[in-house]
C-alpha cells in the first residue's frame, strides 16, 4: 500500500465522509472477500483495512433498526 493511500485511509477512519461510498452496497465491499475465499487466496492486512474503512463509511441502510429479529 502506498504511503499516500495509507494516509487517505487514516483520514477516512477519523472522518468517514471523506470516502464517497454513496453508490456502494454492502455486497460491493464484501464481494472480493467471497471471491478470494473461493479461490483460496489470502487477503492482505492492507486490503482488510481498506475494506473495513470502506464498510464503516457506508450509509446506514437499516436506519439503525435490528432487521434480524
Amino acid at each position: 500500500m502506498t504511503e499516500r493511500y495509507s494516509a487517505f485511509l487514516d483520514k477516512a477512519e477519523s472522518n468517514p465522509s471523506v470516502m464517497n461510498t454513496g453508490t456502494l452496497t454492502p455486497y460491493d465491499v464484501v464481494a472480493s472477500i467471497f471471491r478470494r475465499d473461493m479461490e483460496k487466496e489470502e487477503i492482505t492486512e492492507e486490503e482488510r483495512r481498506s475494506m473495513d474503512v470502506t464498510w464503516k463509511a457506508l450509509p446506514d441502510y437499516t436506519g439503525r433498526k435490528m432487521l434480524l429479529q
